[in-house]
């Protein structure tokens, strides 16, 4: 007759009576936002998708002009002659 190690059985149980413990610690534990936050709290009139665009696009729209004032220190093109030209815009090709 074939009987088990008793090393693979008592880890076998020691396994086994560790796993509901720590699942039942963790579940008890009420969750706490992190520090200088709150919890959010969906209400009906609240409309977060909404909110999310209206946030991208008014970071959208301040990125895009200040990419315009930041735009003339990058291309400082000099037109006096076509080789003065070529080698004002070299450096951004």
């Amino acid at each position: 007759m074939y009987t088990r190690p008793p090393t693979r059985v008592l880890l076998t149980l020691t396994i086994l009576l560790a796993m509901p413990c720590g699942n039942a610690d963790a579940q008890e534990k009420e969750p706490r936002p992190l520090p200088g936050t709150a919890p959010l709290i969906a209400s009906a009139d609240v409309d977060f998708a909404s909110q999310l665009v209206d946030g991208v696009d008014r970071f959208l729209l301040k990125q895009l002009a200040a990419s315009v004032e930041q735009r003339a220190t990058h291309w400082q093109v000099d037109v006096s002659s076509t080789e003065s030209y070529e080698r004002s815009i070299a450096a951004n090709r």
